[in-house]
């Protein structure tokens, strides 16, 4: 089919488009944005602000008069506050309570904006102000069009599957500048810029116009200027992928507007840089969206540039089921209300829950509502899988009183738990369910095909657990890994104030870890979260948890026991093995006062004593004992019920009592057994997170006795950084014993070799030392007591420190652009503090190897990521090396000779031959190389010993080597016959080999080896150096000013010469040179008029400032000479310029169209290369 194109006029639902040249330097282009933001699914209560009023004035009506209804000037006006585009809102007043609709102040930032809300009802009716009748899909190029590149976009299957026929696409084409500057003027005009639009449906062998013809953009823009174009296709899935290409026709940098001669600006600098920008699938699709809440509102495009401004908004979303109304016997009833202002539900005093919700949906902020909604909504959440008979409501009930509890804070009250915030991805139910548990401290778990929910509140004792009651093994108890230990917690939540992201840091006050770990954060994400101070109650119940819950206790206990048991209840334990005593047991018989236990050797009266015993409904009681004689203790007020026999006692004093417990899992091991796990628990946890009041205490032990050794001692090596040191750091981890009685702290011995042994006490669980040597490392870890004890055995281990040997890692993204070579920084400590960042050059641009290159400049500090090198092309080789000496593997990448103005007067190559004189250098197979030292047969003087003109003392060190350096010096100069600045690049081709593969062809002591697999020498070096003079080079005694290392080097001189200095370290280790050389270049340079010149009406010479190269016969450039351009200030039809050029000068001779030579002034311009000094 036929695409369609539109231009100039408003189409349906696509963007206004008005050309004008309203501005003179600006072609202009009005667009509107139309855009359709889903708010929630499901229905929601409305814009934060405008409903809060609206609650407020139907509460309490003598206060907020007018009307403030869904749908009023005064709700519309206040809705416009909740709406922020680019975080600025729309409506920039607020409409007071105490005035009437008519006096309300509307202060729009954006103009004209058309909006509508929707809020998520079934029967919700299609939007009227905005008038959306599609849907729309943008999706960014961002691609740059240039004529030798047309952009290609594929687009895989048809968007409007539903739909018959077609469906339009809109193609944003954008200019960020448009027009041309006169290079004589500098005045700025407008361009043409031709393009075309393409498209091809699969199985087309070839793309076809658009829009049967070519376009164009015309005119002047000093900003951006953007272009739609609308493109019908087709909804035929079988014609699809489709391809949609835009091509640039113009020339970049080009314009298609000529001049009044027919000619293209040629000379002109043109901005035409031409970007497609996005293309936007449409679907038409009028629809009311019922159920799915949606804000729709359009606003002139200017305002934000012609993209989509980004977008928040203050509501008050889904509104869910709560408690129902409850009516006791005498007819008061007593209906939860939702506060208007915090969203959290009131339950008034007396009410009873009686198990059932609401029919109508409230708004409210309760967290333990809104997983209710999500657990049984069938359109938006598992209603399809949860059933209202499979979930406790009386847990929510529960868990909702105890979120909606005021607590004072330091900016007044608040509910302990809200959850404003919004689900926008979509996730797996589990991750769903438990994002919403955490922010109001709750556990989810599935018991008896139901879901039930476990807070983290105050609880009361449910059970008691004993030795009695508990299988053989009695109680296990396991700690937290110490390393893993944070000391400061960020919680980020939603800040209201400035409507982003905040943390809220809380740190570790109790244990002040730092001093041994520093500041170790965690970071966590209170979701639904605006308030600090709840923010600020998650961090401190996760730094509690951290400290006061790091311990496990388990155990198996009997069915009796373990179909009661709960997770989330609190028990009570009697351990002896922590205790120190028995203080727990069987009832043999009991009354409702007297209780006689199966032993009473460990029990001893003391005032306020108390006794707990479990009844025969399962529940704990606990009275104060008056007495304890013969086995028989008397309590002072009778019990509920007399305890069964064989049922459980437990004895408290002020000084050793139970400890409390959280049970955390309840499992069935067998059709008898199960097994539970809990966590300490201490009733004043709440208090010490809400209100900062310190923990009480509780005195569960006696012990004084030896405590037991630690266990699974382990060791970790690792190299760090300490004061601006390298060192190796040796960390030793370790548990806790299982039976942690009396035991406080560690000691830890050590040694490293034979040195003696240290000693370290730390209550931690690891420890760090730092500086040991390579070699045998030894240590013993004992537990200690605070009075000092330490335990009769100890765990221990020995290992072998390795120390810092290992290779760096290479280098990583190095990049190399306007002359500037960078890189990721090294993660070895060891290169980055006292190691170096190496490189090395060939005249290669493929197979280049540390090998086959030479030093390019010297080592830099190994923390360094760039570098600043010369433009020489060729391959620049980049290692780390560590303080050690240790190179990583080398990165290459290719440098672009940038200097592309140069002009190349002298181009030398050395090869094969290597005819230029060779000092301790040779030729062998048509490559230069050192030349090998004496042998042993070679030897003419055993009192003199040498090699490689060193003397050396032991015949051992007399071998087949080579000299430590040489030198090959060009046997030709450059003579300029004039002192100019000349730029020189070396060319060298190198690769470095081993003399000998065996220790019998090594030439050297073995301690001086620099490698041993001998197939790698990285010692031999070489480099290019020039030296220059003033003088005449072919004189006498011309005076050199001395040598210098060649890369991309400029020299001022008359005479030049050249030489090659090559070197090793390991006479074992000789370099091959295949090539070396270099090119000698002059620079541009141009010079030019001050101000207009007179000819006086006579040939005119000017003379250059600084006279230009003249060449040389000996170079090959006999009559060099510069361009120079001249122009008449006040020509006549037909005037001619005649010039005749030197190094030095030009004539300027101006004649009319007959011949003779005409009086005018003129200005002036040259360019050529090489000014003499």
């Amino acid at each position: 089919m036929a695409p369609t194109y539109y231009s100039g006029q408003h189409n349906g639902d696509f963007r206004d488009f008005r050309a004008n040249f309203g501005h003179e330097n600006t072609l202009e282009s009005n667009q509107f944005l139309t855009i359709f933001d889903a708010l929630s699914e499901g229905e929601i209560a409305g814009p934060a602000n405008a409903v809060r009023k609206a609650l407020l004035a139907a509460r309490y009506p003598s206060q907020h008069p007018g009307s403030w209804g869904v749908g009023t000037d005064n709700f519309n006006r206040e809705a416009l506050t909740d709406v922020f585009l680019n975080e600025t809102p729309i409506n920039g007043a607020t409409p007071s309570f105490n005035s009437v609709a008519t006096e309300n102040v509307l202060i729009n930032n954006f103009g004209e904006v058309k909006n509508e809300f929707k809020y998520g009802t079934a029967t919700q009716t299609v939007t009227s102000q905005v008038g959306i009748s599609s849907t729309e899909t943008t999706v960014n190029v961002q691609t740059k069009v240039e004529q030798a590149s047309p952009v290609t976009q594929t687009i895989s299957t048809p968007f409007d599957t539903d739909g018959a026929g077609d469906y339009p696409i809109r193609i944003t084409l954008t200019w960020p500048t448009l027009f041309r500057q006169k290079h004589d003027t500098g005045t700025q005009k407008g361009v043409t810029v031709r393009y075309k639009i393409e498209h091809k449906y699969t199985g087309q062998a070839d793309f076809s116009n658009a829009f049967g013809e070519n376009l164009q953009v015309q005119g002047k823009s000093k900003g951006p200027y953007s272009r739609d174009h609308k493109l019908v296709v087709s909804n035929d899935v079988n014609l699809y992928p489709l391809q949609i290409r835009v091509t640039r026709i113009t020339d970049d940098g080009k314009s298609d507007s000529i001049d009044r001669n027919g000619k293209h600006w040629e000379k002109d600098s043109v901005q035409s840089d031409m970007n497609w920008s996005t293309y936007t699938l449409i679907k038409d699709e009028p629809n009311t969206y019922s159920n799915t809440a949606y804000h729709a509102f359009k606003v002139d495009a200017e305002r934000f540039g012609g993209q989509p401004p980004a977008r928040m908004y203050k509501i008050r979303g889904l509104k869910t089921k709560i408690p129902a109304p409850y009516t006791n016997g005498s007819g008061t009833t007593f209906t939860p209300t939702v506060d208007p202002t915090t969203g959290r539900i009131e339950y008034p005093t007396g009410y009873i829950f009686q198990g059932s919700f609401t029919t109508a949906t409230h708004w409210n902020t309760d967290p333990a509502m809104l997983l209710r909604e999500i657990l049984l909504n069938e359109r938006f959440g598992l209603g399809e899988f949860i059933k209202e008979n499979q979930i406790s409501n009386y847990d929510f009930y529960t868990v909702s009183h105890y979120n909606s509890d005021l607590l004072s804070t330091n900016t007044g009250l608040e509910p302990r738990f809200s959850f404003n915030g919004s689900l926008q991805t979509q996730d797996n139910a589990f991750n769903v369910i438990n994002k919403i548990c955490s922010n109001m401290r709750v556990t989810p778990y599935w018991s008896n095909n139901s879901l039930r929910l476990i807070q983290d509140s105050p609880q009361s004792t449910s059970y008691l657990f004993t030795l009695a009651n508990v299988v053989e093994g009695g109680f296990s108890y396991s700690g937290t890994p110490q390393d893993t230990k944070f000391t400061v917690v960020n919680v980020s939540f939603f800040n209201m104030n400035t409507y982003k992201k905040d943390v809220e840091q809380v740190e570790d006050e109790t244990t002040a870890p730092q001093s041994k770990y520093g500041i170790v954060s965690k970071n966590v994400e209170a979701v639904g979260c605006t308030s600090r101070q709840q923010a600020n109650r998650m961090g401190r119940a996760l730094l509690y948890s951290q400290t006061h819950e790091n311990e496990v206790c388990s155990f198996t206990t009997s069915i009796a026991a373990g179909v009661i048991c709960r997770p989330g209840q609190v028990i009570e334990i009697a351990d002896p093995m922590r205790q120190g005593k028995r203080t727990a047991g069987l009832i043999k018989s009991a009354t409702t006062t007297a209780i006689t236990i199966d032993s009473d050797t460990d029990i001893t009266f003391s005032s306020g004593s108390e006794l707990s015993v479990v009844l025969s409904d399962g529940t704990v009681e606990t009275k104060t004992v008056s007495s304890i004689s013969l086995g028989v203790i008397t309590v002072s007020s009778a019990y509920t019920s007399a305890p069964q026999s064989n049922s459980l006692w437990v004895y408290k004093t002020g000084t050793l009592t139970t400890s409390t417990w959280k049970v955390i899992s309840v499992t069935e091991k067998d059709d008898l057994l199960y097994d539970i796990s809990c966590i300490p628990y201490n009733s004043g946890k709440y208090d010490y997170i809400e209100q900062d009041i310190a923990l009480p205490e509780r005195q569960t032990s006696e012990l004084n006795v030896i405590p037991q050794p630690p266990t699974s001692l382990s060791f970790s090596e690792n190299i760090v950084e300490v004061n601006d040191t390298v060192v190796n750091r040796i960390t030793l981890s370790w548990n806790r014993p299982l039976d942690k009685t009396n035991q406080t702290q560690f000691l830890v011995r050590y040694r490293n070799e034979t040195d003696n042994y240290s000693r370290i006490i730390t209550s931690d669980t690891t420890v760090d030392i730092d500086g040991l040597e390579a070699g045998l490392f030894e240590c013993e870890v004992y537990s200690m007591a605070q009075s000092a004890i330490v335990s009769g055995t100890f765990a221990s281990l020995n290992r072998n420190i390795i120390g810092k040997t290992a290779a760096p890692s290479a280098p990583t993204n190095v990049q190399f652009a306007n002359g500037l070579l960078t890189w990721t920084q090294s993660t070895d400590l060891d290169v980055k503090i006292g190691g170096s960042v190496c490189f090395k050059w060939t005249s290669r641009t493929t197979g280049a190897t540390w090998q086959n290159s030479t030093t390019l400049i010297d080592p830099i500090p190994g923390a360094s990521t760039q570098v600043q090198l010369p433009s020489l092309g060729g391959t620049v080789l980049i290692a780390f090396k560590d303080s050690g000496y240790r190179k990583s593997d080398a990165v290459g990448i290719v440098l672009n000779d940038s200097d592309i103005n140069l002009k190349t007067i002298k181009t030398q190559t050395e090869q094969t031959g290597f005819s230029g004189t060779k000092t301790n250098l040779e030729v062998n197979s048509n490559k230069l190389r050192l030349t090998t030292t004496d042998n042993f047969d070679s030897i003419t003087d055993f009192n003199n010993l040498t090699i490689a003109g060193t003397n050396v003392e032991t015949l051992d060190e007399v071998g087949s080597g080579v000299y430590n350096s040489g030198t090959y010096t060009f046997s030709n100069v450059i003579d300029m016959e004039g002192v100019y600045p000349v730029r020189f690049k070396q060319t060298l081709k190198t690769a470095n080999i081993v003399v000998g593969t065996t220790i019998e062809d090594r030439g050297t002591n073995i301690d001086d080896w620099t490698t041993f697999d001998g197939d790698v020498a990285y010692s031999p070096d070489a480099s290019i150096l020039v030296d220059s003079t003033d003088d005449d080079p072919t004189s006498a005694s011309p005076t050199w000013n001395g040598y210098q290392k060649m890369t991309n080097t400029l020299l001022q001189g008359r005479g030049f010469r050249f030489k090659a200095e090559v070197t090793t370290a390991d006479s074992s280790e000789n370099i091959e040179i295949e090539e070396l050389g270099f090119t000698a270049n002059l620079e541009p340079s141009t010079q030019q008029s001050t101000a207009p010149v007179g000819n006086g009406g006579a040939a005119k010479t000017i003379t250059f400032p600084m006279q230009y190269w003249p060449g040389t016969s000996a170079l090959g450039f006999t009559t060099d000479k510069p361009s120079v351009s001249v122009n008449v200030i006040s020509p006549s039809s037909g005037d001619i310029v005649e010039l005749a050029i030197s190094a030095n000068q030009f004539i300027a001779t101006i004649k009319n169209s007959s011949g003779s030579i005409i009086t005018d002034d003129f200005n002036w311009i040259a360019s050529g290369h090489g000014q003499a000094v």
